[in-house]
């Protein structure tokens, strides 16, 4: 244990400062000449005082790019609400905007259809007489494919038959 005492606290502290204040010299050699390239004197406390400036300026730099720059939005906590309830609002006006405009659009499509003569009336099938009503149900059923899935399939030849050509309808129903 150390005691300190007023005589002793002065010897320590001047050995501390004498010991800070130690010259010392670091000295870069050329290999292939064997010439000083560069030299320089140091003390443990200019090394202390650069590394310590260094890391202050540092920080300060990153500081100032944290908060002058828009990477401050990723810091945890730095959450500025102000901002996203108007980014949301602004989102809002956006999409009612784009819907009015395509209403418009759509007003605008039917006037210029309207004034060039191009436009269909949609007719009520109240309004349709029963002889009507059958010749369209007719002319649906023409132009319905009767062929679904399941015929498509029969008129295929299995592979575990071994033959390779299509059946025809007809055979197929001869073999039923």
């Amino acid at each position: 244990m150390i005691k300190i005492s007023g005589g002793n606290l002065r010897g320590i502290l001047s050995r501390f400062f004498s010991r800070i204040n130690a010259p010392y010299r670091v000295t870069v050699i050329n290999e292939e000449s064997m010439s000083e390239a560069l030299t320089i004197h140091l003390t443990k406390k200019t090394v202390y005082i650069f590394m310590s400036t260094f890391l202050v300026l540092i920080f300060l730099l990153l500081s100032a790019l944290f908060l002058a720059t828009p990477l401050r939005f990723y810091i945890p906590g730095n959450n500025n609400h102000v901002s996203r309830a108007k980014l949301i609002h602004l989102q809002l006006l956006s999409d009612s905007l784009e819907k009015i405009n395509a209403i418009r659009e759509q007003y605008i499509f039917n006037l210029i259809r309207v004034a060039n003569g191009n436009f269909n009336t949609i007719q009520d099938t109240t309004m349709l007489t029963e002889k009507q009503i059958e010749r369209s149900t007719e002319q649906n059923q023409n132009k319905i494919d009767h062929a679904s899935k399941y015929n498509y399939l029969k008129n295929q030849v299995n592979d575990s038959v071994g033959s390779s050509k299509p059946m025809v309808k007809d055979t197929l129903q001869k073999n039923l």
